[in-house]
């Protein structure tokens, strides 16, 4: 049995770690954001991103249970069972949490790194820099240092970078094509 949860586990990161990331950010790319009357534009993650960890939350635990009843191993149990409580109780604080990034012809407001819940305003005329980082997160940074930070798994994330192109077309977005 521990050859099997061993096997699963790893068919399941591997799969969670390569395929979800490159197939769900080109599907979010394409999606349209939300514009309100006055013209501020907003993104959010997108819900697809919460079902993927409820399902792997519910896996790991469901996983956890059975190892736990049917086999020698109950210790590797409890270990897939926290591991699916790990997955499932951030994602449900975040449900209640206003993650979006809003922006404005003026300015660009979101978290101000990728592990805050705090979020910054930057003016488009103060940003110096855009990055793209190995965790599908995109850094918009400011002159005094300040960020807002977004990730792929936002709806309609890359329309933030045509804005800033048409905004800032000093800025290097050429990572982003």
């Amino acid at each position: 049995m521990a050859l099997i949860s061993s096997a699963l586990t790893s068919a399941i990161v591997a799969f969670a770690v390569t395929a979800v990331p490159i197939l769900f950010s080109r599907k979010s790319k394409r999606v349209k954001v939300k514009a309100s009357n006055s013209g501020e534009k907003t993104i959010d993650y997108a819900s697809f991103v919460f079902w993927v960890i409820y399902g792997g939350g519910a896996l790991f635990s469901i996983i956890g249970v059975l190892v736990y009843w049917l086999s020698d191993e109950p210790i590797a149990g409890i270990v897939f069972l926290v591991l699916g409580l790990i997955l499932l109780i951030p994602a449900l604080l975040l449900q209640f949490v206003d993650t979006s990034v809003n922006w404005s012809s003026e300015s660009i407001s979101g978290a101000k790194s990728g592990v805050s819940l705090k979020k910054n305003r930057i003016l488009w005329k103060d940003i110096i820099s855009v990055k793209s980082h190995p965790n599908q997160t995109i850094e918009l940074k400011d002159s005094a240092g300040k960020s807002v930070v977004w990730s792929v798994y936002y709806n309609g994330w890359y329309e933030i970078i045509s804005d800033l192109r048409r905004l800032r077309p000093d800025i290097d977005t050429s990572n982003f094509e």
